[in-house]
């Protein structure tokens, strides 16, 4: 998927946001409500726990999100949300490794060391995301507090990891005055699981500002990754603007 396409993808679930409510008769079912939401995510694809980290890019990461609010009958301010939302996800990082045991494997036999050194790691990804949570709505219907789950598609991505050849592996020089790159990216898994917990505050009838948190629980690379002997999570916050239409 290039550039062109996935522009053209924003383009046509923003259609599909705003002509929705039409055909649902202006929303006619009180108990239904619909919005767009529009903000970034911030974050990480990581391990747990974190290295040590010298310098991070969180990169422009643009979420346009629509949401559908039904509220439960005889109930008061408890609703089921869910919604489409296409998204980026992606980071810059640099960081100091000592004694890490990576493979530099070709890819026929495993080739298991000790590297130290600098090194840096990029990720763009999007994603297709449908969240399925449980949410409550104040009196007021001003403050909004949601839990739940969400299941993302990976559309598109890129995994980049340079070693610094200065750097030892098994205690000799990796590769002097060069860097040593890799291209990762077809090791990412094509859905993407977790969590989230998110709050709305609804200053005006119609926009507020949002905030989520979303963690995954499986991991980002498949198991044909075995670089690192450790997994990678999808750590990213939103925050943004929200509209009831």
């Amino acid at each position: 998927m290039n550039t062109q396409q996935l522009y053209r993808g924003v383009l046509g679930l923003l259609l599909a946001l705003i002509t929705t409510p039409l055909l649902w008769g202006q929303s006619s079912n009180e108990n239904v409500e619909f919005g767009v939401k529009a903000g970034l995510n911030i974050g990480a694809t990581t391990p747990l726990p974190k290295p040590k980290i010298y310098t991070w890019n969180p990169h422009m990461n643009i979420a346009l999100k629509g949401w559908l609010s039904y509220q439960l009958p005889d109930t008061k301010g408890w609703h089921l949300d869910t919604g489409l939302e296409m998204e980026r996800k992606g980071m810059y990082v640099c960081t100091h490794a000592t004694n890490l045991r990576i493979n530099m494997s070709d890819g026929k036999e495993a080739a298991w060391g000790f590297f130290t050194g600098n090194n840096s790691t990029e990720f763009i990804n999007y994603y297709l995301t449908i969240p399925m949570l449980v949410a409550y709505h104040t009196s007021k219907d001003k403050f909004r507090m949601q839990v739940g789950f969400y299941l993302s598609y990976l559309m598109q991505q890129s995994f980049k990891v340079t070693l610094d050849g200065d750097g030892t592996f098994n205690d000799m020089a990796l590769s002097p005055g060069h860097l040593v790159d890799f291209d990762l990216s077809d090791h990412f898994n094509k859905l993407d699981m977790g969590v989230r917990v998110g709050f709305d505050y609804f200053f005006h009838q119609r926009l507020g500002v949002t905030a989520q948190l979303n963690m995954s629980f499986e991991p980002a690379l498949d198991r044909s990754f075995t670089m690192m002997p450790f997994p990678l999570y999808n750590i990213y916050a939103f925050a943004g603007f929200a509209y009831r239409i």
